[in-house]
């Protein structure tokens, strides 16, 4: 096994993300294409944010660090270049998998917490970032057209989570009308959307939290209605500029104009 760059991951995690790649558009990959396609995703999203098959041994052999071997969706995390930086397995058949979803071994690769989509289309524009609970979600958020970045794991987003971020939309501040987050309309990801929207606004990061209808994700949401991407923008818009107005108010209410 070859060693890795501080901060990198290692060949054999980029190989593997290739030939996961190039097996999606093969026979041995037709039915986890299949899968992703049923879960919204269409070949224009997939080939541009990479993602691809891995359909066992049988087709796939991997040094030891990488995935066991169950078919499965592989998800990678690109950095906002869209290099390689990670990647998780989501296993079609969890049940005799053990487990839902798998990613490379820490000698590998380190987990980088934020995994930034390609978004696709005419349609796609420089609105708010979307901050959603996993690749899956960034992805339908990306076939939207919209800028997106899946959060590898929502129960407690951390300081770095928050810098990178508040970094990202800080570069393009005379564009970005802000980010919007959108975790999953349960518990866990209320209080994972509520602690991102409070650290983002520490930052002073325009920010709004929009949840999904209750019990849905981002994908439920949008296999349930041509309109959610309206809603989402319109709901988020609404909240950013009550926001704002309401800080201009509290300025004006801290002036101090003497005696």
């Amino acid at each position: 096994m070859r060693m890795r760059p501080v901060g990198k991951p290692s060949q054999e995690v980029i190989e593997y993300v290739e030939r996961c790649e190039k097996l999606l558009r093969t026979r041995a990959g037709a039915g986890i294409r299949s899968w992703l396609l049923e879960r919204g995703l269409d070949d224009e999203v997939l080939t541009s944010n990479r993602v691809g098959a891995d359909p066992g041994r049988r087709f796939l052999p991997r040094p030891t660090g990488l995935p066991s071997g169950w078919p499965a969706a592989v998800y990678p995390a690109l950095d906002p270049s869209g290099n390689v930086t990670y990647f998780q397995a989501r296993f079609l058949n969890p049940g005799a998998a053990g487990q839902k979803y798998d990613n490379p071994a820490r000698l590998l690769a380190t987990n980088p917490s934020l995994a930034w989509t390609q978004p696709v289309g005419a349609k796609s524009s420089n609105g708010p970032l979307i901050v959603t609970e996993g690749i899956p979600d960034a992805l339908i958020a990306a076939k939207a057209g919209m800028r997106s970045v899946g959060l590898l794991g929502s129960a407690a987003p951390s300081q770095h989570v928050a810098d990178q971020l508040a970094n990202a939309v800080s570069r393009d501040a005379d564009q970005s009308p802000g980010v919007v987050v959108c975790f999953d309309a349960d518990q866990s990801g209320r209080a994972g959307a509520a602690r991102l929207a409070e650290l983002l606004q520490e930052r002073g990061i325009r920010t709004a939290n929009v949840e999904p209808p209750e019990g849905m994700d981002i994908t439920d949401w949008a296999s349930g209605s041509t309109h959610w991407t309206d809603q989402l923008l319109g709901t988020a818009a609404a909240r950013i500029d009550s926001d704002l107005t309401r800080s201009a108010h509290d300025c004006e209410m801290d002036v101090d104009f003497g005696p």
